[in-house]
Parts: C-alpha cells; sequence; structure tokens
C-alpha cells in the first residue's frame, strides 16, 4: 500500500487496528476519543480531524477508514487531508452507504458515490479509484448478521439452544449464500459502502 519508511497518519484510528499493517512505516494514529465505541488504545495523539495538529504536507498517505460519517464538517475533514498529505501522496477512504446507527450521537452522514466524489475533488483532492465495497447480496448479509440482536425479545431465542439455532441459519447458512449470491450483483448500486483513493495533485489547486 505504501513504501517502506513513509510516513502514514491513521486518522480517527479508533485503537489503531491497522496500525499492525504500517510496521515498515512511520504511522500516526490520531482520533476525537469522545465515545465509548472504542477504548482508543494505542493513540499517537488525541484531536479534531477537522484541525490536525501537523505542518503542512507532513505525511506520505492518510488513512481514513469509516470516519467521514462521524464528522458534522467532512468537506473540511478533506481539505485538511489535502493540506498535510505532501504534493503526489495519497489518501485511502472508506465510507459506509448503508449501515445502522453507531457511536451516536456523532453520527451524522451516509454518502453515496456521487456524494463522496463531489466532496473529494471540492477538497482540491483528485479521485484515482472509487469502488462500492460489494452489492445488494453482500448489504444484506451484513444486515442479516444484526437479526439474532433484533431477535432477543423473543423469550425461546434467549435460550442456548435458540442463540444456536439463530447463528447457524443467520450467520452461517444465509450469510454465506447471500455472499454468493452477490456475484450476480452487476449494479453495485446497493452496497455497504465505498472505499476510495484520493492523490493529492502535484501542482494547480
Amino acid at each position: 500500500m505504501v513504501e517502506a519508511g513513509s510516513r502514514v497518519l491513521d486518522a480517527g484510528a479508533g485503537d489503531a487496528p491497522y496500525r499492525i499493517y504500517f510496521e515498515h512505516a512511520r504511522y500516526v494514529a490520531v482520533d476525537f476519543a469522545a465515545t465509548d465505541y472504542h477504548g482508543f488504545q494505542g493513540l499517537d495523539a488525541i484531536c479534531s480531524v477537522e484541525a490536525l495538529p501537523f505542518p503542512d504536507g507532513s505525511f506520505d498517505a492518510v488513512l481514513c477508514t469509516e470516519v467521514l460519517e462521524h464528522v458534522p464538517d467532512p468537506a473540511q475533514v478533506l481539505r485538511e487531508f489535502k493540506r498535510v498529505t505532501r504534493p503526489g501522496g495519497r489518501v485511502f477512504i472508506t465510507v459506509p452507504q448503508s449501515w445502522e446507527i453507531h457511536e451516536a450521537p456523532y453520527d451524522f452522514y451516509r454518502y453515496t458515490s456521487y456524494g463522496l466524489r463531489s466532496l473529494i475533488t471540492r477538497s482540491g483532492l483528485e479521485v484515482a479509484e472509487l469502488d462500492a465495497r460489494g452489492g445488494f447480496f453482500t448489504m444484506l448479509a451484513q444486515r442479516m448478521r444484526h437479526v439474532p440482536l433484533y431477535l432477543t425479545s423473543v423469550p425461546v431465542l434467549r435460550t442456548g439452544f435458540g442463540k444456536r439455532v439463530l447463528r447457524i441459519v443467520f450467520m452461517r447458512m444465509l450469510v454465506r449464500l447471500l455472499t454468493w449470491l452477490d456475484q450476480l450483483d452487476r449494479t453495485k448500486i446497493d452496497t455497504i459502502g465505498y472505499s476510495c483513493v484520493a492523490v493529492n495533485p502535484t501542482s494547480g489547486s
């Protein structure tokens, strides 16, 4: 993903689960750390991604996974990513299109590919790649994983036997079938979300 020795910023890192993938790089993890959703272990700094405490061009790459839905002003965040990324550097982004409310009350947006592309280009970055993360059936499989949680009000399903049945039906059989069926979806207009690689242009902007 990035060359050895590269300076990498993980913006909105949570518990920094991606640190292990950047042992060959100079990895910096930051987060606002304002919810109980994570333990926020392993952060190098606590700060808002809307106002990063780093000089211009400090990083070769920025990693931003499932963060832009949690900030009030995603356009400002992307402008900050452009500012702290060197010319020619890359910004790796993932965002949800279909997901439950999480990390409340800091859950503000869901994104289409068009909305994400517009935000990125208006920040001065250039979209190099933008891909759907699966199609309708992958999205449905993800939602099915939560069905056991919503059925816990049924007494028999709270028993050990009931929980095992739910795991077998929803977590194994149905989810696997839906994941396999996803190859039939050619449109990818109904998806879990998007992954994007943006580049800070070497001139202009």
